[in-house]
């Protein structure tokens, strides 16, 4: 309990700050809109950090939607810092992950904080909140569950404490009629304050007249009063006293992870409980946000949300509505409220994360050696940050910030330096230049995925790339429809009787220059259906037959035969949407 020094150091800090004490006689909430909403009463984005848990589960494609959203939809907090906690060590993300944050501006901790062995999770926002007032610098602090989404932007109020009531009665007390009176009581106790400073609110969902009880996935707290800390103190007696709300009560609650079990369920409300006190055991400057605010979707299946007057709604509350099986009903209930109409076509994007054996059957790689193409395959990468990458390079370090698997390589053929400075030109209806190594991402990229997709790294990504099931073999994009043999006569001719010699070297005969197809390198789709190793094979066997001969081009063809060898036929049509979601900047061996 809180000795009356502590009180006393409260009265004389808000007396100091211009307070008048009969407030502490009469508290009430502001609710939003009563307040100037200028910008002399909103919080500025260098005054807030928002506050995240995340961990190696559910809450990794939850957290990279919440912090995808606010980057793209927090108007004027968009670049505010955010910081991410793994507090149970043993969840911590992988560096694959870490690096999906990173490339949203993403401070990342996993840090010893949560212990206690419980099932009841939400004990991570706790211990995270009281550790952040501790030592994080900025003098508010956003905490979040990890399953929100902004989708317009918000407007934080300068207040000791912004929150939204909670949804439905659940753990919350009606008064002293209520059997759980004597549990709020008890955590009234703890904080050295009475029943009666809490305020009568409303749920907002079962319109419950309720001692208030605040939702503990969205709250604004000024750091330096201690709320969060309170709350961990508040939370952790009655832990230790076994103070469970609902105890006995059989239930097993379903979050946004799934069924949490019934002992987790016993204690669903205890952390709310916890914040709504400690908050009116330090301050009556508490600011109630309206209904843009916390918008639980997992219930608004037939329920109308009413919002303010020509209002878009600001934060939603997804819960479970992003896993698979609730998509479609996610994207229905969003279509009803006012939303961007760009919303449904992100959420659509950001739904990947969610559907992990989609992404995994599906990797990009490309070839990046020598600086000028390290530093473009960086672009590359970062332009489809939500799918696996291979890199065959020179320098892996160059790619060491990034979530991708950066391949040391040593080139068994040509690279463009070697064009640029000792090999004959290429181009001018001379055919490309051929860069065999390719081959050697792909056949990474297909160690632990179904299908690889090799992008040249002068390539651009203009639209999203969704991964998707890819037909068995080999797909290129259909720039060049012709045989091998119809190919050489319009385009590097010089290269016929070298292709000639290969494919007898290869079949005994030439004939199968004209049903070989020639492939165009720049965009090609492996999928694995036990053919493929001897596909690379007999590329390998071509690449050396070429290199050897020194011709230094007709990568194309070399695929081709390949392919028809390996017994593959050519699919033009399971990548055509490269054409237009990629550019490709081409024109040839680059210098700079």
């Amino acid at each position: 309990m809180y000795n009356q020094a502590m009180t006393t150091h409260l009265f004389s800090r808000l007396c100091s700050a211009g307070r008048h004490l009969l407030q502490l006689c009469s508290p009430t909430a502001q609710q939003a809109g009563t307040r100037d909403s200028g910008n002399n009463g909103l919080l500025d984005a260098e005054e807030i950090v928002f506050l995240i848990c995340v961990e190696a589960n559910q809450l990794e494609a939850q957290a990279l939607m919440l912090c995808s959203s606010i980057r793209r939809y927090a108007g004027r907090y968009k670049d505010a810092q955010i910081v991410a906690v793994s507090p149970r060590p043993h969840l911590a993300l992988s560096a694959e992950s870490r690096g999906k944050l990173q490339a949203l501006n993403v401070s990342y901790e996993s840090l010893p904080l949560n212990d206690t062995g419980s099932p009841y999770g939400t004990i991570n926002r706790i211990v995270v909140g009281a550790w952040a007032e501790k030592n994080l610098p900025q003098p508010y602090i956003v905490v979040l569950d990890t399953d929100m989404a902004f989708i317009s932007e918000p407007q934080f109020v300068r207040a000791d404490a912004g929150i939204r009531p909670v949804d439905n009665k659940g753990s919350a007390t009606t008064g002293p009629d209520d059997p759980l009176d004597l549990y709020w009581k008890r955590l009234c106790d703890i904080a050295g304050i009475t029943l009666s400073r809490l305020p009568m609110l409303k749920s907002t969902i079962d319109n419950i007249k309720i001692r208030a009880s605040y939702n503990g996935g969205f709250s604004i707290v000024k750091r330096e009063l201690g709320i969060l800390q309170r709350t961990k103190d508040i939370f952790f007696t009655a832990l230790h006293e076994n103070l469970r709300p609902l105890s006995g009560r059989n239930l097993n609650i379903m979050a946004s992870t799934g069924y949490v079990g019934h002992e987790a369920s016993e204690w669903w409300g205890s952390s709310q409980a916890a914040l709504s006190i400690a908050i009116w055991s330090i301050t009556t400057d508490v600011y109630v946000y309206d209904s843009r605010y916390n918008i639980p979707l997992h219930v608004l299946g037939n329920i109308k949300w009413k919002l303010p007057k020509n209002a878009q709604a600001v934060l939603l509350h997804i819960h479970y509505l992003a896993e698979p099986e609730y998509q479609m009903r996610f994207l229905d209930v969003v279509r009803r409220l006012n939303c961007s109409p760009n919303l449904p076509g992100w959420l659509q994007e950001q739904f990947m994360a969610f559907n992990p054996d989609d992404i995994a059957s599906v990797c990009l790689c490309t070839l990046a050696i020598h600086e000028p193409y390290r530093e473009r395959a960086r672009d590359l990468c970062n332009d489809a940050p939500h799918v696996p990458w291979v890199i065959l390079t020179d320098e892996p370090d160059d790619f060491a910030d990034l979530p991708v698997r950066a391949i040391a390589h040593k080139p068994t053929g040509p690279m463009a330096i070697d064009y640029l400075t000792r090999i004959s030109p290429t181009g001018q209806n001379r055919g490309a230049a051929a860069y065999h190594d390719k081959r050697f991402a792909m056949i990474a990229a297909l160690e632990n995925h179904d299908t690889a997709i090799f992008l040249d790294a002068d390539s651009r990504f203009s639209a999203k790339f969704r991964p998707k099931a890819f037909p068995s073999g080999i797909s290129v994009l259909p720039l060049v429809r012709r045989t091998i043999a119809e190919h050489l006569q319009i385009a590097g001719a010089w290269r016929l009787p070298a292709f000639i010699a290969l494919a007898e070297h290869l079949t005994g005969s030439a004939d199968i220059l004209h049903e070989a197809l020639w492939c165009h390198e720049s965009c090609i789709a492996i999928t694995k259906d036990g053919l493929e190793p001897k596909f690379f094979e007999i590329w390998g066997h071509a690449a050396a037959f070429m290199q050897e001969r020194e011709v230094f081009s007709g990568e194309g063809g070399c695929i081709g035969l390949a392919a028809k060898i390996a017994g593959w036929s050519v699919d033009y049509d399971a990548v055509a949407e490269f054409e237009r979601i990629l550019q490709h900047e081409g024109g040839g061996p680059k210098s700079q």
